[in-house]
């Protein structure tokens, strides 16, 4: 036996709980629960007392744990009190172990139906069921509460977007992936200056418009591959050296940090003055200059 299988075993036998455990320890309550049971410790009921001390979910009351970190304890004690296996409690409950062990990890928001399976599975008593039930409707009461306020915060950072890039008279473009879409002539914008990645210039279609858009106030900048320091995997754009816009996969992300902001506006003009404009770009990418 290991020094942390023998603490945690005479630890548990004084009366802490799992959870407590797992605070003192830094190991996981899965980790814990695999010490006792190989062990032949008998699991104590969710609020059981030992040795004196309050056991089970009380902890996490005591630890200001999120609903969610609450409910994904509670449903790990729950388990290992039933002393189900994660597979055994996920075919019970008719959801994969993998989903089992994300809901007591708190990895996914659960859902009421899910918490209502599983303890039914578990057969625990009226008093813990209700408990985990009222925590799941709170969970998802919050959930529904966190999406409303990023959808409004995300209307408002469009609208603040749209504003600034028509008031905005210079832009700065690092485009990673693709050519981004460029002002409108009836904007102020007096000048856009856009880097794009060798990579991205040489396909076919962006390198087309990037050919019939360079010139003007809009200026192109191919970074070429052999280039001393390598581009962001994402992009962005600066207003006016004010604010910046990165482009994300589920959305855009607003900076106005002055910090942030500077730090984006120098690694810009570091690209830039590594790319290739105007002639030497068009030499670079084989175009036709006439």
């Amino acid at each position: 036996m290991t020094r942390f299988e023998e603490f945690v075993r005479d630890e548990y036998a004084r009366g802490r709980s799992v959870h407590a455990l797992t605070t003192l320890t830094g190991r996981s309550a899965r980790s814990i629960g695999r010490v006792l049971q190989a062990g032949g410790d008998s699991m104590r009921g969710i609020g059981e007392q030992g040795g004196g001390v309050v056991v089970g979910f009380g902890d996490a009351r005591s630890l200001r744990l999120s609903k969610r970190e609450e409910l994904a304890t509670l449903l790990h004690a729950c388990r290992a009190h039933a002393q189900l296996s994660g597979r055994v409690a996920g075919e019970r409950a008719g959801m994969s172990q993998s989903k089992v062990s994300k809901l007591e990890n708190s990895r996914i928001v659960p859902k009421v139906s899910d918490v209502l399976r599983l303890v039914e599975g578990y057969q625990v008593s009226g008093e813990v069921k209700e408990r985990a039930l009222r925590l799941a409707e709170q969970v998802a009461e919050e959930e529904r509460r966190r999406e409303a306020v990023l959808n409004r915060t995300e209307s408002r950072a469009q609208a603040q977007v749209a504003r600034a890039e028509q008031a905005a008279e210079v832009i700065k473009v690092y485009a990673a992936t693709a050519v981004p879409a460029l002002p409108a002539e009836n904007t102020r914008t007096r000048s856009v200056h856009v880097v794009v990645p060798e990579g991205v210039a040489r396909c076919p279609r962006q390198g087309n418009r990037i050919r019939t858009s360079d010139g003007g106030k809009v200026q192109f900048g191919v970074l070429p591959f052999a280039s001393l320091e390598a581009g962001a995997d994402t992009g962005f754009r600066v207003l006016d050296d004010r604010m910046v816009v990165v482009e994300l996969l589920s959305g855009s992300v607003v900076i106005t940090d002055r910090e942030d902001v500077r730090s984006h506006v120098a690694y810009f003009d570091r690209m830039h003055d590594l790319a290739r404009v105007g002639r030497e770009m068009w030499e670079l990418m084989g175009w036709n200059c006439a």
